[in-house]
Parts: C-alpha cells; sequence; structure tokens
C-alpha cells in the first residue's frame, strides 16, 4: 500500500525525514538502498546505491552539501529490506510510503492525521484521503 502526505513545508519535511531515520534506525536492517531520483543532480539517476543504516545520515547530509539533492525539491528514495519498505522524499514536498508492513502504515496514518498532513492512500490508480478511523487494509 502507498500512503502520501499532502503538500508539505520545508520544516514539515525535515521533521518526517527525521521520523523515518529513526525508524530506519530502529529497523533489523543493516544497509538501505538509496536511489537519486527526478531532479537530482547526478550523472545516474534511478541507480541504486547500498548504504549502512549508520552512515544514512552523513550520506543525506553529503549530498545536501554536494548539490546532489535538495529536500521538497529532488525524488530521494530511502528503502530499507527487513521489513521491506520505501520512503519517498518527494520533489512536490510531500512523503510517500510504499509498503505492506501494518505496523509502518499505522504509524505513519497516525502521525500525518495528527499533524494535519492530509494524508491519503492509493487504492488501484485513485488516492483517497485517510481519517483516523478507517482501518486500513494489510495488503
Amino acid at each position: 500500500m502507498e500512503l502520501t502526505t499532502g503538500l508539505l513545508t520545508q520544516e514539515q519535511m525535515q521533521a518526517e525525514l527525521n521520523a523515518i531515520l529513526s525508524l530506519v534506525a530502529d529497523s533489523q536492517s543493516r544497509d538501505v538502498e538509496i536511489i537519486y531520483g527526478f531532479s537530482c543532480d547526478v550523472e545516474e539517476t534511478y541507480q541504486s546505491i547500498s548504504v549502512s543504516v549508520s552512515a544514512l545520515p552523513t550520506f543525506i547530509s553529503q549530498g545536501w552539501d554536494e548539490g546532489i539533492w535538495q529536500l521538497g525539491k529532488d525524488d530521494f528514495y530511502i528503502t530499507t529490506l527487513a521489513p521491506s519498505v520505501q520512503y519517498l522524499l518527494c520533489h512536490e514536498s510531500d512523503v510517500h510510503i510504499t509498503t505492506a508492513v501494518p505496523q509502518v502504515l499505522h504509524y505513519f496514518t497516525s502521525r500525518w492525521i495528527d499533524k494535519c498532513y492530509k494524508p491519503y492512500r492509493r487504492i488501484n490508480e485513485h488516492w483517497e484521503p485517510l481519517v483516523q478511523s478507517e482501518p486500513l487494509p494489510s495488503q
């Protein structure tokens, strides 16, 4: 299932990146896959780069310092394998989470509703708003 926020400010994007980094650090993954996507200033976009979880914050900072990507302006993917979760910090200044892990889905749904981020879930090819009282399908 894929979830997304509504449009976020730069400060909100940073807060979501921090939440993602915290969850990644607490996951069973030792490494993550990073992908520089749309609008990133690299020769080859959409190539998977393996980064250790412990090195991830430094890797992200170096990408900013080197002008490779900007939070909320370029697509930056972080994918964990255990559990399987893809986080997309999107060029449209929103965040996407794609996973079948119910705990992750519930965590971000609750977080985003509490913060009034106007979350949506993708059902087939359509986006539907999420409200707290709705159960999430565990696809």
